[in-house]
């Protein structure tokens, strides 16, 4: 696969999602991104299951420009609080030599940095965005709390 690096950008892009819990429905995973956009989707249980994801130079571009404009790598390593059974999502992007990790743990629409939150999660989304598979859990439907509240 050619690569998907958007063209005037001289360091290569990487991105890796992981969520890790106990879940009602749905299983942990880890979506791993190198920068030739050939994409690897682990998901966690009995048996495991890994695929192929495959991610365009369009993909790609929209990453570059969304981690711009919510300034990734100026958000904080870490938000939310720790809970009991509660899920840990972290968010890793490699940009040439700069590498940022956000960790996103149990969200509340009042914490005071949600609009901290919001911006980690707008690049969350459009990374998860990229594949569906039922046996992943998906938790932005609990995220719109915290992408809605004023």
């Amino acid at each position: 696969m050619a690569q998907p690096a958007v063209a005037g950008e001289s360091a290569p892009l990487e991105v890796t999602l992981a969520v890790r819990g106990r879940f009602a429905a749905g299983s942990g995973w880890t979506l791993s991104v190198p920068s030739d956009g050939s994409a690897r989707l682990t998901i966690s249980g009995l048996p495991k299951k890994t695929r192929s994801v495959a991610v365009s130079r369009k993909q790609f571009t929209a990453l570059s420009r969304e981690l711009q404009s919510v300034r990734f790598f100026e958000l904080d390593a870490e938000y939310g609080s720790a809970v009991p059974d509660g899920s840990i999502r972290t968010l890793t992007v490699r940009e040439g030599s700069r590498q940022k990790t956000v960790t996103l743990r149990y969200l509340r629409e009042t914490d005071p940095h949600r609009g901290e939150i919001r911006r980690a999660l707008r690049v969350w989304h459009l990374v998860q965005d990229w594949f569906s598979d039922p046996a992943a859990v998906d938790l932005r439907r609990y995220d719109r709390r915290i992408l809605e509240a004023p």
